[in-house]
């Protein structure tokens, strides 16, 4: 505006999300404290002189990737208390002993990482027999019966019915298929397994539904300072546009990522 030269003292780079795929540059005067325009070498306003020594990078947070597999961990854990049983076993407390024979006996490609809840069937509590629950499949098996397995994410009707001869007997249906037959864990148990296995089957239902029938947990389950530094990105994407650093196609973009994410 005025001519004069910028120092460095004012200069900041603002770091843009990856799919802008661009770093700006924004002069801010030392002495004027007007924004000039980006890689500009004198202030807009007052003539100061502008240069690299005072260059400050802002860089905004990814927007929280949506992880199923941790919010499943996140509602199992939730529901420890609620579930406490003997015949329940809740990661980190599934004995290596009991793994390997629910292994062994009808979830071969299940891992102690992957592991997350099982509801032994076996009146030695051995592991042979029952439900098993890891971070993206349910496993089932009955004696003398083939053994049951279903993805996480085609969870549907799941149902819980006692027959009136054999009320010591629950049975766990999901999709009109019978999962398993549990004798050592009572009704009142299997209904709270029921809810939970409900929340799990809503978490990869479509965000919209997932909001609306999730009780235990956010869905996206984010903590204070993700949410914070959300916050202090989309101040920062605000600026940005406002200063003519982004258009409006780019800042539309980027704040929806971020606004996903909440």
């Amino acid at each position: 505006m005025c001519g004069y030269q910028l120092s460095s003292a004012g200069q900041h780079t603002i770091a843009l999300p990856a799919d802008t795929k661009q770093s700006t540059t924004m002069n801010t005067c030392p002495q004027c404290g007007a924004v000039s325009r980006p890689n500009a070498l004198f202030c807009d306003m007052c003539g100061y002189q502008l240069s690299s020594a005072g260059q400050q990078t802002i860089a905004l947070p990814a927007p929280p990737t949506y992880d199923p597999a941790h919010q499943v961990r996140t509602i199992i854990d939730a529901y420890r208390m609620k579930l406490r049983h003997g015949h329940i076993h809740i990661f980190p407390d599934i004995s290596p002993q009991r793994l390997y024979r629910a292994q062994n006996s009808f979830a071969p490609d299940v891992t102690y990482a992957t592991a997350l809840l099982l509801a032994d069937n076996t009146i030695f509590n051995t592991g042979k027999y029952g439900i098993l629950i890891t971070t993206s499949k349910i496993y089932g098996r009955d004696l003398f019966e083939k053994p049951f397995v279903m993805p996480l994410a085609s969870l549907a009707a799941i149902e819980i019915q006692q027959k009136a001869k054999e009320k010591w007997s629950t049975l766990l249906y999901i999709d009109q298929i019978k999962v398993a037959s549990i004798q050592t864990i009572n009704k009142e148990f299997m209904q709270i397994f029921r809810t939970m296995l409900q929340e799990i089957a809503a978490l990869f239902q479509p965000s919209s539904t997932r909001a609306s029938t999730s009780t235990t947990s956010n869905a996206h389950d984010l903590t204070p300072s993700e949410v914070q530094a959300i916050a202090a990105a989309l101040f920062q994407l605000k600026k940005l546009y406002d200063n003519g650093i982004l258009n409006a196609m780019e800042y539309e973009a980027s704040k929806r990522k971020y606004l996903d994410a909440l």
